[in-house]
């Protein structure tokens, strides 16, 4: 890695103090069996040193190798496996400051850095450690939200209501009559599957701008530390300020019956519930099977009823919109989607998105002729 990267690094390195959104695509490194692996991301990730060690008490750093000598060739993707000390030797104990001021530190100093931070992954949901050379800005995309297909009045609710919840407008404190409990806002998100649920949470994500958490419901139900798995995962999404997305619900919080493993499962979630102080999104494709305690703490419910023909041109449109042909981006008038729509009938979001892919994976740039029109669009038949 030149010495240039090598300064720059270090400045990036001093500039991550604290809590940061950030997207690293590139190197992370976890420890396996008191390993370093190596592998590639391309992910939001929140830095946190010092709520990754709260997690992770027991984690330990290498140390730098100061026999190795530091690498200096051109190759700026050099593995950063150079910087640790290849005898295993650990840091352990507390991390102290060393009361260096980084306005007051000069090249030679950020060449001392440590070429990683310590955060959490959101597309891996795991605490790791980032290649600062790899970590950008995260980029917020406002086109997703716009392109959410729900009624606007119900949209402006949930809006109001997550903005309150993140401190993002003024609000006045409020607690259940317990201290403590109550603070969340948990949001059901319920309707037949292709509607845009899932969405609704990434789109939130984007106009938001706070990470989104997912978890799969199917995760939990055979775990055999679910308390403390529970706990984590509401520790994180609170402390992250992050929305929480826990989908397909149905298989972990249906109705409970007469003992068993499943309603023990239900009571410990509602228990930790009552604590959260974060954004829950719980998305179900069967409404009519949760528990009644669970649906009884739900703040706000959505209900995403199934598409009109209106409503099933505009998805047709916002896919098509994105769509690139041979002769450039594609145009779509209003009443070749009142035929698309008409010739395809009740498909819902995903089935739309896959018919497209399906499509354009097995077309060929047309050739000329009358014979080569192996191009020609479905708009246009």
């Amino acid at each position: 890695m030149p010495m240039r990267s090598l300064i720059d690094c270090g400045r990036n390195f001093c500039d991550l103090k604290g809590q940061h959104i950030r997207h690293c695509r590139g190197r992370a490194f976890v420890q396996v069996r008191g390993e370093i692996v190596q592998i590639s991301i391309d992910s939001r990730i929140m830095v946190d040193p010092a709520f990754f060690r709260q997690m992770n008490p027991n984690y330990t750093r290498p140390r730098i190798n100061q026999r190795s000598e530091l690498y200096m060739g051109s190759d700026s993707s050099a593995s950063l496996h150079v910087f640790f000390d290849n005898q295993g030797q650990r840091m352990g104990g507390q991390v102290k400051s060393n009361g260096v001021n980084p306005s007051g530190m000069k090249d030679v100093d950020f060449l001392t850095c440590c070429p990683t931070v310590l955060g959490y992954c959101f597309s891996e949901n795991m605490w790791m450690e980032f290649a600062v050379a790899d970590l950008d800005q995260a980029q917020w995309s406002s086109a997703t939200f716009e392109n959410l297909r729900i009624p606007s009045q119900q949209m402006d609710t949930f809006l109001a209501l997550a903005k309150t919840r993140l401190g993002l407008v003024p609000s006045i404190p409020f607690d259940d009559f317990v201290t403590g409990k109550g603070r969340g806002l948990n949001v059901l998100l319920y309707g037949r599957p292709g509607l845009g649920k899932t969405y609704t949470a990434e789109a939130m994500e984007e106009h938001l701008q706070r990470p989104l958490y997912r978890v799969a419901a199917g995760e939990l139900i055979h775990d055999k530390c679910l308390e403390e798995h529970v706990s984590n995962i509401f520790k994180i999404a609170s402390h992250f300020n992050a929305i929480l997305h826990i989908d397909e619900d149905d298989v972990f919080l249906h109705g409970r019956s007469i003992g068993g493993v499943h309603d023990h499962s239900v009571t410990v979630f509602l228990r930790k519930l009552e604590y959260y102080e974060g954004i829950l999104c719980l998305t179900t494709n069967r409404v009519d099977e949760f528990d009644d305690a669970i649906l009884s703490r739900i703040h706000y419910k959505l209900k995403y009823e199934d598409p009109t023909r209106e409503f099933r041109q505009q998805i047709w449109g916002s896919f098509l919109s994105k769509a690139d042909t041979h002769k450039g981006s594609a145009q779509v008038s209003s009443d070749k989607l009142h035929k698309l729509e008409g010739m395809v009938g009740d498909l819902d979001g995903w089935q739309a998105h896959s018919g497209l892919k399906h499509y354009e994976c097995n077309t060929e740039p047309p050739r000329s002729g009358p014979e080569g029109r192996q191009g020609v669009t479905l708009v246009n038949q």
